[in-house]
């Protein structure tokens, strides 16, 4: 894909996704790691659905996160259990190619995810689509030079490998779920 970003869908269902997180606002923030001054996702919140296991890598390698992103596979984390719209998504999104992190985040009104490039083994392994959950007219996901304005039920494969931005303008909160699907290497 040489374009910063790809429509694959449009007219997903996401309703069912929108109730199960607003029946569950305790999920929002659970996983600090992106929260952390200087990132730029610290005006976000996260909600981790799919990724390496915290509890397994802590037994494995001790409070010492440095190894975190390397490489392992994604395991569904106790938000699936209730958010079976997310698991629904990805997994019809996924087909028969192998999933990797699912992460749906809130970016709140006048947020913003600052300009940066995703690194590590995760981002260069997998390609990555944008799932609009609630994206109203000003929550923009940006590239140098292209702006990505998406209706929610859009799906969007998208670079992460060159700089991108987000910016809410909008009085809502912008919703968003990040699926993963592992690149044959």
């Amino acid at each position: 894909m040489i374009e910063p970003f790809r429509l694959i869908r449009s007219g997903v269902d996401v309703a069912p996704l929108v109730e199960q997180l607003a029946a569950h606002p305790e999920l929002w923030g659970q996983q600090k790691a992106r929260l952390v001054p200087g990132s730029p996702h610290s005006e976000t919140v996260d909600i981790w659905v799919r990724f390496r296991d915290v509890d397994a890598y802590v037994a494995e390698y001790g409070s010492d996160m440095a190894r975190f992103v390397d490489e392992h596979e994604s395991v569904w984390l106790p938000p699936a259990l209730v958010l079976p719209g997310a698991v629904a998504i990805a997994t019809n999104l996924a087909g028969d190619r192998r999933l990797g992190g699912v992460l749906i985040t809130k970016t709140p009104p006048g947020g913003q995810i600052k300009p940066h490039v995703d690194g590590g083994w995760h981002a260069q392994a997998h390609d990555k689509f944008y799932v609009a959950i609630q994206a109203d007219d000003g929550c923009l996901f940006r590239w140098d030079g292209s702006d990505l304005i998406a209706s929610p039920g859009d799906i969007w494969e998208f670079r992460n490998d060159i700089p991108h931005s987000v910016e809410n303008h909008s009085s809502r909160d912008r919703l968003s779920m990040i699926v993963c699907l592992r690149r044959d290497l």
